[in-house]
């Protein structure tokens, strides 16, 4: 006598495994370590996709936006708060998605 069974669906991985494995290497996650490390963070102000660009190219661990820059130099307007959220937020969109995973 043959005795079948159904197939059993692929073991998944345990709860939260997936997302625990993408928080460890947020960006959040990685300003924790540096900052857990101690030591001086030199961290660049960039403004647009091409100061990223350089800031990513040139090795530094970190970089910030600075609305003073993106108000300047992208809309050349003083920053007295005349940008939107918007242009804002567009803005850092670009930045973060030419610093990538700077380390």
């Amino acid at each position: 006598m043959t005795v079948t069974s159904s197939p059993q669906p692929p073991a998944s991985p345990a709860p939260g495994a997936p997302a625990a494995a993408a928080a460890a290497d947020s960006p959040g996650a990685r300003l924790r370590g540096l900052l857990a490390d101690g030591g001086l963070i030199t961290a660049p102000g960039v403004y647009d996709g091409l100061t990223a660009a350089l800031v990513a190219r040139t090795g530094f661990a970190a970089a910030y936006l600075t609305g003073a820059g993106v108000s300047v130099a992208g809309f050349g307007l003083p920053d007295i708060g005349l940008l939107t959220a918007t242009e804002m937020a567009g803005r850092a969109r670009i930045a973060a998605e030419v610093l990538g995973g700077i380390r």
